[in-house]
């Protein structure tokens, strides 16, 4: 998904066999942020430490993108599902901040 500024949203599957020696590896899938200028960074909030609520990396799925707050940036809301934790997640500020909005099942 590419803005009108050029910046690019970038979502890859990785290969399960290039995880084999990574600490995590539950979820082959990460999101990506491409700036406009060509800085490239992980969304945030996609690994999740065991002081959270769960322990391994939720699934995002894009809902939608566009300019929600008015200001001419681009904005994000993800839904997430893990273990025992669903919710979703508003990106914004480039891509550099989040907000999750979540619940537990148990």
């Amino acid at each position: 998904m590419r803005s009108r500024s050029g910046e690019l949203l970038l979502h890859f599957g990785v290969d399960a066999r290039l995880q084999a020696n990574c600490e995590i590896r539950d979820n082959p899938d990460v999101w990506l942020f491409r700036s406009s200028g060509g800085d490239l960074w992980a969304l945030p909030g996609q690994m999740w430490s065991g002081r959270e609520a769960i322990n391994f990396t939720p699934n995002l799925e894009l809902v939608d993108a566009g300019d929600f707050a008015g200001n001419g940036g681009e904005e994000a809301v993800f839904f997430f599902s893990g273990y025992n934790f669903d919710g979703y997640i508003l990106y914004c500020d480039s891509f550099r901040k989040a907000v999750r909005f979540g619940w537990s099942y148990h």
